[in-house]
């Protein structure tokens, strides 16, 4: 209860944010482990903070052999309910491990400890090789073992599909099953029917996911013992190339994505057909493990932008469409100039200089109407990205070239104003249409109809239709757990959707670098967090913007000219961490790095090397495509005292403790 309703006296807790990769602990094989967890529990004891909030641990392996650069992003998983094997401890999950397998453990340890980021293919296919030979040797006693027996009939919904998945991935080469030769469509029938005939593999990828299952439902228990929340987060959107999608395609459209995040498309009224019986089985999973979970793209739940995988226009959904006698009683009577291509020769000579001729006889039609600028459409033969890139590879053989032509293209192809609905008169307008430049389908329109077509495309953000479409989705997701939900920084076109989420009690997140209030005037229902893993720190972001960093020191510290400093020294970012700390947000949550900046000893010597990313998407970091890791071990960290009763004494002076 105090984990879901912890206001009884306006609790305010501090918090610790980090990637569980990233941990170094002298135990630990390459990467941070489920088991790692537990030491960051008493880290966290040590210094006063009541909550550790993970990245996404789930299972990201499209390629089964950590071959895809993907692999590494915790963001992509091929499942919404599988655990990533390679946060398993080897060494607990046997009490005797064979002298083979253990010396090989040890030496493989003392190698990754030497590295100075995570080398995610090399540990990945060590962890696979030795849980394989393990199981090997312990295959008999293991399906026999109640545990396990009773783990596969708990959670064989998600389970066999996985199990089966990832067989087929790996047989196929690919986790992309719409390319797959057989089984590319599944029904429920034909998984049991495969489960069965390869039960002998699939018994081993349940094993492990048994494992996983253990040692992390083993630290969540030992959190909740010590008073720690464990806070994960919940990507909106899934993959195409997941489990999910495979064996529940009746709830999500491949041929459909999330422009923005390159999620599948969620058939919402398939999902609302079973009462949402996905999402809560996704919690319910989220919920085994941890007690709280940030909801990323929580606006998802309201509208997605839309874009078919074969184009690159973009649409608003749900959406009610705009029919054909709305437009008409505008005076928009020319349907066709909205929804064909809009081509003129100017724009295929500024696009495709002295090329323009050539370019207009291979893929378009002339209209035969302006001598001097014609008018043209598209080929028949040219009509989906494709069908287009095929042609250039035959045409252009310079790449660079190539995939200029080919963006110049896209954009003809998609120059409309309008998208045809499924009905022939019903209409959507594209969802950039307002935001994006380079649409001169709009732009060279007579300016009346311009503004016409801006004017109704405003008042198609039927944000009140949104909002009603949203209300029992949000609903259904505090209701259905008892996980303290969050959700993210609010998007300031999107603020009208705020109150929708805090009505059902959902907390939002501030991040000072991006809000527009002062970290004084944080609502308590709030969670500050002035840096995140996928910006830079608290220290970095002091020292890229001067002019920024002086109108904060002004604003939030309070300080003059004279006492604003060029770099952020330790006693500087102590400053800042007071400043936030006292806030009155319910939580304030910090990256480790920034907590441990504030001993001059313990920095590294510049910021960027402290970021985990260095990209806004997410599974890439600053050290050659590995992934960041701590150059500081966890114990040494909880054993530095003078530190740990420091920030302690900072947790307590702001009375989060």
């Amino acid at each position: 209860d105090w984990y879901v309703n912890p206001n009884k006296e306006l609790f305010r807790g501090m918090g610790i944010h980090l990637p569980l990769f990233s941990l170094r602990t002298s135990e630990n094989c390459g990467i941070g482990e489920y088991s790692d967890i537990r030491r960051l529990v008493d880290l966290c004891k040590s210094i006063g903070s009541s909550m550790i909030q993970l990245l996404p641990l789930n299972d990201t392996s499209s390629s089964g052999n950590a071959d895809d650069p993907d692999d590494k992003n915790p963001y992509r998983s091929i499942s919404c309910f599988a655990l990533h094997p390679i946060y398993i401890n080897l060494l607990e999950i046997l009490p005797n491990l064979p002298s083979d397998i253990f010396n090989e453990i040890q030496s493989k340890r003392y190698e990754y400890s030497q590295n100075d980021a995570v080398n995610y293919q090399q540990v990945y296919r060590f962890k696979l090789s030795i849980l394989n030979r393990i199981f090997i040797r312990i295959k008999d006693e293991v399906v026999n073992d109640k545990e396990f027996i009773d783990f596969c009939d708990d959670n064989e919904d998600w389970l066999i599909p996985y199990s089966v998945f990832c067989l087929l991935r790996d047989e196929n080469h690919s986790s992309e099953f719409w390319t797959w030769k057989d089984n590319c469509f599944v029904t429920p029938d034909t998984l049991q029917r495969l489960h069965k005939q390869r039960e002998n593999e699939t018994t081993f990828l349940k094993w492990i996911q048994f494992i996983a299952d253990q040692q992390l439902r083993a630290s969540k228990e030992y959190a909740t013992s010590q008073g720690v929340i464990l806070k994960t987060e919940i990507p909106f959107g899934i993959q195409r190339n997941s489990v999910d999608c495979w064996s529940n395609p009746r709830l999500f459209d491949i041929n459909m994505y999330e422009v923005n995040y390159g999620y599948a498309a969620y058939n919402w009224r398939a999902m609302k057909s079973t009462n949402f019986s996905w999402w809560k089985k996704r919690l319910d999973r989220i919920s085994t493990f941890y007690h709280s979970a940030q909801l990323n793209h929580i606006y998802g739940f309201f509208r997605s932008q839309l874009c078919h995988v074969d184009g690159v226009i973009s649409q608003y959904q749900p959406s009610t469409g705009i029919s054909r006698q709305e437009l008409e009683s505008h005076g928009l009577w020319d349907i066709d100039r909205y929804t064909i291509p809009y081509i003129r020769f100017h724009l295929l000579r500024e696009k495709f200089n002295e090329e323009a001729s050539n370019i207009s006889k291979e893929f378009f039609v002339p209209r035969n109407i302006d001598h001097n600028d014609d008018f043209y459409d598209f080929k028949e033969s040219f009509t989906t990205i494709k069908t287009i890139n095929q042609h250039l590879e035959t045409l252009i053989p310079e790449e660079e070239k190539r995939s200029i032509y080919s963006k110049h293209l896209l954009e003809l192809l998609n120059n409309v104003i309008l998208i045809q609905g499924l009905k022939n008169d019903s209409f959507h307008f594209r969802a950039d249409l307002s935001s994006d430049q380079s649409i001169s389908s709009l732009k060279e329109l007579e300016n009346n109809q311009r503004q016409v077509i801006l004017d109704l495309y405003n008042d198609y953000k039927h944000k009140s239709f949104w909002i009603n479409e949203a209300i029992p989705r949000l609903q259904m997701l505090a209701n259905s757990n008892n996980l303290l939900l969050f959700s993210e920084e609010p998007e300031q076109d999107l603020q009208d959707f705020d109150h929708e989420i805090e009505a059902q009690s959902i907390i939002p997140l501030k991040v000072p670098r991006y809000s527009k209030e002062l970290s004084t005037s944080f609502s308590y229902l709030s969670q500050c967090e002035p840096a995140l893993p996928s910006t830079s720190t608290i220290r970095g972001w002091y020292e890229e913007n001067k002019m920024i960093t002086r109108s904060f020191c002004k604003d939030e510290l309070g300080q003059n000219d004279n006492e604003i400093v060029e770099y952020c020294y330790p006693d500087t970012l102590v400053k800042i961490i007071d400043r936030y700390m006292k806030s009155p947000s319910m939580w304030c949550v910090f990256m480790l790095q920034d907590i441990v900046n504030t001993f001059d000893r313990l920095r590294r010597e510049y910021p960027n090397e402290e970021r985990i990313f260095t990209s806004k998407q997410p599974g890439l970091s600053n050290a050659d495509n590995n992934l960041y890791k701590f150059p500081w071990k966890l114990e040494d960290l909880n054993n530095d005292t003078e530190w740990t009763n420091y920030i302690c004494s900072l947790v307590k002076d702001s009375q989060r403790y």
